[in-house]
């Protein structure tokens, strides 16, 4: 029996440090390649620079302000020209909008995959991405005539005026190939590609382009914490702010792919706490069997450690016993749930999810992000060191019960067993403990104190202090939460025996006198079945509520499934002067239209922003 209950508290330690490593190596490989990550949705690019808004010129003389840049700081490892602008497209019978995007040979950065024709920016051919070919009905070898709308410049201060006439400057290209493209910016699915010189040559403006797109050495990125990364692209964009001198006013950047991850180090503190809060319960759990196991184990034992102590043992060694015995049992199973871990981790979920993200249709394709789980140390040591508590805390009560034994077992067991008066309380049948209830209302509201002051810490930023006050928050509770309930347990209990009387009740008769007085054993099991359950349920529960709102939200973050308005790009309107708005005509052609069921008007959108010299 002894080396029974050994196997089955390897068994689970071994299984629980499984899961625990995979799921700390799943958070600790997608923090690894979190900047890979962004830059599928940023672009590869770290800093962009284009003309401010008030300058009189917007655009940038390519090789002059190119060479003050890679000179600002040695980290900077390319300058490349770009041209980023909306365009007007017709072409198939259909006309619409989208974003053009040039680049020069040079830039290699994003992944371009074509689909169909060949990836030839010459002359004055574009290739353009799927989503704009299926909207306009394109195919290789059609052509396109493209209208550019010249951005004009705007006094310190003062707005453009909505009337302002603005010039275009139209071309025909011809459609050399159909592709996906990631790792761009702002083109996403809806753009074309062409080629800087073709675009300076349609403009008549040789040597100029609308933006420089800088790229800085990957060791800028190589530090694990996100905040200090970002601290330092900040300070080279500060050098090349100061490095353009007196004309610094008239230079605008930006610094999309750091923005992106300003925030990632406190998302991460939250799913480190989270995977904390939950290792610790599950491993709790682990430990309550452990105690449970190992409290029978030294019971059973009571005659050997007895002669021990005859031939000379003292308490202390039969307290060590105990507790180098679960020791050793810890470190198998910590040992091989570790080794199975990492091989879980890398030979099924890395393959699984990689599997998942390239079979998920069309959108899983356009990633272009291969899933590498990698072994990190960082995941072994924080599943040792929670297995190391729980297996300490929970082998403490056993080891001083193993101390306490009496010589009289070796004597005389019958004698030693006779019961004290100390001894009655555990015939008694378990009663409604109160104490239980308020100590989980305690901890309840410990946790409501907690939550309210991590919304300060947020806007602090310390991801440190977060991830601690969170880790606090979440184990109170869940473990107010399941004192609250274990309290029901009793009640039950009871309906259960009732019932069971009603059903059979020649064995509840001897079975439900055994079952009321088993505290310790009922108290553990239960305490099992509530921790393991508590947490899951929560999360089980968070999910399905977002999944039934889904709707509701996306109303609120989208706003009306059909939004129509004037064609516009930037501050130019393309129409008469009385269509510079919507008429309220319009409203009615709406509403006649099947399948719609409410149109409104809305005024029009007025915005301000205020940033420092580095956005």
């Amino acid at each position: 029996r002894h080396k029974a209950r050994t196997a089955i508290v390897v068994l689970a330690l071994l299984v629980v440090t499984a899961m625990l490593v995979t799921l700390n190596n799943g958070v600790e490989s997608l923090q690894r390649q979190i900047v890979e990550i962004v830059e599928q949705m940023e672009g590869e690019h770290d800093i962009a620079v284009t003309r401010a808004e008030t300058s009189h010129s917007q655009y940038i003389d390519v090789e002059r302000i190119s060479a003050i840049l890679r000179q600002a700081d040695p980290a900077v490892a390319a300058v490349y020209p770009r041209f980023l602008a909306t365009v007007e497209l017709q072409g198939a019978g259909q006309m619409g909008n989208a974003s053009l995007l040039a680049r020069v040979p040079e830039d290699d950065l994003g992944q371009v995959t074509m689909l169909e024709g060949e990836y030839n920016l010459g002359g004055d051919r574009v290739v353009v991405l799927r989503v704009t070919a299926d909207t306009f009905d394109l195919e290789v070898g059609d052509e396109v005539d493209l209208s550019y709308i010249l951005p004009l410049s705007r006094m310190k201060g003062y707005d453009l005026p909505e009337d302002a006439s603005a010039s275009r400057v139209t071309r025909r290209f011809t459609v050399s190939g159909i592709a996906l493209a990631t790792g761009l910016g702002a083109v996403e699915q809806n753009g074309i590609l062409a080629s800087v010189e073709t675009v300076q040559d349609w403009l008549s403006m040789p040597g100029r382009a609308e933006r420089l797109v800088v790229v800085l050495d990957e060791d800028v990125y190589g530090s694990m914490n996100t905040q200090s990364s970002i601290f330092r692209v900040r300070r080279i964009t500060e050098r090349m702010y100061d490095a353009l001198g007196g004309e610094v006013e008239t230079y605008a950047f930006s610094l999309g792919k750091a923005q992106a991850l300003d925030y990632t180090d406190i998302a991460f503190a939250v799913l480190r706490s989270l995977s904390a809060v939950y290792g610790f319960l599950v491993m709790g759990v682990v430990g309550l069997l452990v105690y449970s196991i190992v409290n029978t184990n030294v019971e059973e034992r009571r005659r050997d450690l007895a002669f021990l102590r005859v031939l000379g043992a003292k308490r202390r060694h039969l307290f060590g016993l105990v507790l180098i015995e679960v020791a050793l049992i810890g470190l198998i199973g910590v040992g091989l749930g570790t080794v199975a871990g990492q091989a879980f981790s890398i030979w099924v979920v890395a393959p699984a999810a990689n599997y998942f993200i390239t079979h998920t249709g069309d959108v899983g394709a356009e990633l272009g992000i291969e899933f590498q789980m990698t072994i990190t140390v960082a995941a072994m040591i924080q599943a040792a060191v929670i297995a190391a508590v729980v297996l300490a805390v929970s082998s403490i009560a056993p080891a001083r019960k193993a101390a306490s034994t009496k010589v009289r077992y070796a004597i005389n067991p019958g004698s030693a067993d006779n019961i004290q008066i100390e001894d009655l309380a555990r015939l008694r049948s378990r009663k409604f403990d109160v104490r239980i209830v308020i100590a989980g209302i305690v901890l309840t509201i410990m946790w409501l104190l907690i939550f309210i002051g991590s919304n300060f810490l947020f806007v602090q930023g310390n991801e440190s202090v977060i991830s601690v006050f969170m880790f606090g928050g979440m184990a109170l509770l869940v473990i107010g939460v399941s004192l609250l309930f274990y309290a029901l347990t009793i009640p039950f209990e009871r309906i259960l025996i009732l019932l069971s009387r009603a059903i059979l009740p020649r064995l509840t008769f001897f079975a439900g006198p055994n079952l009321m007085r088993a505290k310790q054993r009922n108290t553990m099991i239960a305490l099992m079945i509530v921790f393991s359950a508590t947490l899951p349920t929560f999360l089980g529960t968070m999910a399905a509520l977002e999944q039934k709102n889904h709707d509701v939200q996306a109303r609120f973050r989208s706003g009306a499934p059909v939004t129509a308005q004037v064609s516009r790009w930037g501050w130019h309107f393309f129409g008469r002067s009385n269509e510079d708005n919507l008429l309220p005509s319009f409203l009615d052609e709406f509403r006649a239209v099947p399948g719609i069921e409410r149109a409104v008007g809305l005024t029009a959108e007025y915005r301000a922003e205020v940033t420092n010299r580095v956005e």
